[in-house]
C-alpha cells in the first residue's frame, strides 16, 4: 500500500511539473515573436513583415517606441492586409518583445 501511495505522489508531482512547464510555454516570447514576423498568414497580401523589413533589419528605432503593439497592428492591418491583433494576445505581445529584442542587438 505504501509504495501505491508513493507511486501516485511520484506521478502527481511529474504531472504538475509538466504542467507548468507547458502553461509557461504558452506565454510570450521573442522567438514566437520571431516566427510570426515572418509568417504571411497575418494578413491577407501574401507578404509578412519581413518582407519590408528583412531579418528584423530597420527596426531598431521601433524598438523603442511606446505604441509599439499599435504600430504592429497597424502594419498588419494596412500593409499586410490583415486584422489587428488583440492587445493582450500572446502573438502580439511576442511580437513586441521580438522587435524590443532587435533594439538591443
Amino acid at each position: 500500500m505504501k509504495t501505491m501511495k508513493l507511486v501516485a505522489i511520484v506521478f502527481l508531482l511529474m504531472f504538475v511539473g509538466v504542467g507548468s512547464a507547458a502553461a509557461m510555454s504558452h506565454g510570450p516570447t521573442a522567438e514566437k515573436g520571431k516566427a510570426l514576423f515572418s509568417d504571411v498568414k497575418l494578413g491577407t497580401s501574401g507578404q509578412s513583415c519581413s518582407s519590408c523589413h528583412p531579418d528584423g533589419r530597420g527596426m531598431a528605432k521601433a524598438a523603442v517606441k511606446t505604441d509599439l503593439a499599435e504600430t504592429i497592428n497597424t502594419c498588419i492591418v494596412k500593409a499586410l492586409k490583415g486584422t489587428a491583433l488583440d492587445t493582450k494576445s500572446v502573438e502580439l505581445q511576442s511580437m513586441v518583445l521580438y522587435i524590443q529584442s532587435l533594439g538591443k542587438m
